[in-house]
């Protein structure tokens, strides 16, 4: 219980195939998405929180889900390294976009893989962080955007030249919702900073769970096709990209 569809398709067919490189490039192909998704690491490794009250979380599922309040660090075992087409394609990247995603659980475990934070510190390409919609409790209780900026800066070693956040406020019903498990909206106060963008971007387009659904589900999301304009619109054209 509690794994997604997704993740058990992936794992069946990296088993079909011997390698995860490929299937992702089959489900890519199968589910004919545009672009190309790249697996930071082939190397087969489990995500560890260390606490500073001496005990160890193992596993993604376990560290999502449990309190970081007392979190020490996040560590990958064992080392991995990175693929060798992720590094490429952060190389020749004309935009490099952190986010969103869980903080602990999703997005801080790519810069924990060897050669990737060295990757995006020596890309010429500008980076841009999205920042999350709602704090979860426990792991990022009270954090304003910039806490979120000033995590990933330490973890790939270089400042971000953009970040973009919501200003919006999502029907009450919902956020009570997350208030009752102890999560918030992140703050949508204006930052009055060249760096931040801040925009309206919650979706209108609320999801509703499923009888019999066992896997928690965001119930307020961003806007995809907002935030793809702001990107496009605003990030983009102030750096003169072609798209």
């Amino acid at each position: 219980m509690g794994h997604t569809f997704g993740n058990i398709f992936l794992s069946t067919l990296e088993k079909l195939t011997g390698s995860i490189d490929e299937a992702v490039d089959k489900i890519s192909e199968l589910l004919r998405l545009r672009g190309k998704v790249l697996p930071a690491t082939l190397c087969k490794v489990k995500l560890i929180a260390y606490l500073k009250n001496g005990i160890i979380l193992r596993g993604q599922n376990t560290i999502y889900g449990s309190d970081l309040d007392k979190l020490n660090k996040i560590a990958l075992e064992p080392i991995a390294k990175a693929n060798p087409k992720a590094l490429r394609a952060i190389h020749d990247a004309d935009l490099i976009v952190i986010g969103p995603g869980d903080l602990y659980s999703s997005l801080i475990p790519n810069f924990l893989i060897s050669g990737i934070s060295n990757a995006i510190k020596k890309c010429r390409a500008k980076k841009l962080f999205i920042c999350n919609l709602m704090n979860r409790a426990g792991q990022t209780e009270n954090f304003q955007p910039s806490d979120y900026v000033k995590i990933i800066e330490d973890y790939i070693g270089i400042c971000v030249d953009y970040i973009i956040y919501n200003t919006g406020h999502p029907p009450q019903r919902l956020l009570n919702r997350y208030i009752h498990e102890g999560e918030c909206l992140v703050p949508t106060t204006i930052i009055k900073n060249k760096r931040y963008m801040g925009d309206k971007l919650i979706s209108k387009k609320f999801s509703k769970k499923e009888k019999g659904d066992q896997i928690k589900r965001n119930l307020i999301r961003h806007n995809s096709d907002l935030l793809a304009n702001l990107i496009v619109n605003k990030i983009l054209n102030l750096n003169r990209i072609d798209v």
